[in-house]
């Protein structure tokens, strides 16, 4: 499930948009990406490099409606 999990992380996708491309259930694609998504965080040379992290607060500002190209919403 690496392509699933990479489509997660690069593109604005969803589990749910995953599992019905697949025909499958939510809880079918969560499983299976669970794994990949674990090992993935535990591979602590990812992070070899890095002396700092960035946050676009612009994501972070609750707004009442769906903006284009943001993939959160304040409900």
């Amino acid at each position: 499930m690496a392509w699933a999990t990479d489509a997660l992380q690069a593109f604005d996708t969803s589990v749910s948009a995953l599992a019905h491309q697949l025909g499958v259930s939510w809880h079918t694609v969560w499983d299976a990406v669970r794994v990949e998504a674990s090992r993935r965080i535990a591979a602590t040379e990812r992070l070899e490099g890095v002396d700092a992290l960035g946050v676009d607060e612009h994501c972070l500002v609750p707004h009442r409606t769906a903006r284009i190209g943001h993939g959160h919403r304040d409900r």
